[in-house]
């Protein structure tokens, strides 16, 4: 029993530590589709997917998010600057994922998709996220920005 608490103890001490660099074992997936409406609701979708091989000597849990949001303009006088609004998120998808050891888990494509409101035409940025962790340690992410454009 000790042995097995200890060998338990060493993996999670293990994988924490190598959990800080990106993770060659898992890999998250990410699309934003390129849309195009008319001023009103638009609806933004996204797909999302990853694999994740658990290598550790025990089960383990990995949390894993999927995301899209929308950066809208900001509202104040001319000029104009978008550079540095952030994206507001759209639609979210999130769980928890227990891999037992020696396991191979592929999952996607998956699409989550939510109706945005947009006030005016113009072009506007998209973003599609996927976020694995592993004891609150980023071990992959995927993001990939593309334009909504309201004729």
């Amino acid at each position: 029993m000790k042995k097995n608490l200890g060998i338990t103890f060493a993996t999670l001490l293990i994988a924490t530590s190598i959990a800080q660099a990106k993770d060659p074992n898992v890999k998250a997936y990410c699309d934003n589709k390129w849309h195009q409406g008319t001023p009103g609701l638009v609806n933004i979708s996204s797909e999302h997917g990853f694999t994740i091989i658990n290598n550790y000597p025990v089960a383990m849990t990995y949390h894993i998010e999927f995301d899209n949001a929308v950066q809208y303009g900001k509202a104040r006088e001319m000029p104009l600057d978008y550079s540095d609004t952030p994206f507001t998120p759209n639609a979210h998808l999130e769980y928890d994922l227990k891999l037992e050891s020696g396991k191979t888990y592929h999952y996607g494509a998956v699409s989550i998709n939510k109706d945005a409101y947009f006030f005016k035409r113009g072009r506007y940025k998209s973003s599609a996220t996927t976020t694995i962790r592993l004891n609150g340690i980023v071990l992959d992410q995927c993001i990939h920005v593309t334009n909504v454009d309201i004729n």
